[in-house]
């Protein structure tokens, strides 16, 4: 049995980090809902997909239940998933942040409003950063963090397996050659890095939030096979688009399959509820 001490907490630190993850979720809808503009009427685009957007509504579902679980299961899975979810947000607004200019010179986006869209961009990587911190926080305070010793051969060799994997498989994805470096280190910032962090850590987490860590790196796996679909089918490029869709629907797989070994895992035995003081 874990310690009690280590599930110390009480209702006022647990929605206190709630309420700031709900505002990292609400800064970032915020920034997303600000196009960048063009010089003439009209002319108006952005840089965030689907799947950003997405990544911030489960933010903003991580928030409401870290802010009603009582459970230190449903917490730190909670925690887990929102860390994970927040630490995505933090990495698109660092990307975005440097690729707005760039755009300017594909469609003249956003020439009229650069310094207004890449500071928001900047805010929302700075308040994600913020959350995923209050999340891990209550990831410590939960006690779903396990020691070492509990940890088999066969279980990290199969999680190390599958942290290389989706380290690797969002490179492999990459179907633009030219500034070949770059696309490189912003897949690498934007999956390859949270991804392979959140599967590792399901070594050292009880069933419960590593099944939420697979789930959180499955999700958004999915949305960005979904995404990239979408646009292959509306634009004609399904065989140009292919090793990126390969590559994530990959990604997906190996999540479903951490999901597996986390639920089959043996766990300790957690206290029922959190002890609220005061």
């Amino acid at each position: 049995m874990i310690d009690s001490v280590r599930h110390e907490g009480s209702p006022a630190f647990r929605i206190a980090m709630a309420v700031i993850v709900l505002a990292a979720a609400g800064a970032a809808a915020a920034v997303m809902a600000v196009p960048g503009r063009g010089l003439w009427a009209g002319n108006t685009g952005t840089l965030y997909t689907a799947h950003h957007k997405i990544l911030v509504g489960l933010l903003g579902l991580c928030a409401l239940l870290l802010a009603t679980g009582r459970q230190p299961r449903f917490v730190g899975a909670a925690g887990m998933a929102g860390a994970i979810t927040a630490a995505q947000l933090c990495a698109i607004g660092v990307w975005a942040a440097r690729h707005w200019r760039p755009m300017i010179g594909m469609n003249g986006i956003p020439e009229a409003n650069l310094g207004q869209v890449r500071t928001l961009a900047l805010v929302m990587a700075a308040s994600a950063a913020v959350a995923t911190l209050a999340c891990l926080a209550v990831v410590r305070r939960s006690g779903v963090w396990r020691p070492a010793a509990l940890d088999g051969p066969r279980r990290r060799g199969l999680l190390l397996a599958a942290t290389v994997a989706v380290a690797v498989l969002p490179v492999l994805g990459i179907v633009e050659r030219d500034f070949l470096t770059m696309k490189i280190a912003t897949h690498v910032l934007l999956y390859s890095l949270p991804w392979a962090l959140a599967v590792a850590a399901c070594v050292r987490l009880h069933r419960p939030a590593a099944a939420a860590a697979a789930l959180a790196v499955g999700v958004s796996a999915l949305a960005l096979t979904g995404g990239t679909a979408a646009s292959a089918a509306k634009y004609g490029e399904v065989s140009y688009l292919l090793p990126a869709l390969v590559a994530f629907s990959a990604v997906a797989a190996v999540a479903a399959g951490v999901l597996v070994i986390a639920l089959r895992d043996a766990d300790e035995q957690l206290p029922a509820a959190l002890p609220e003081h005061g």
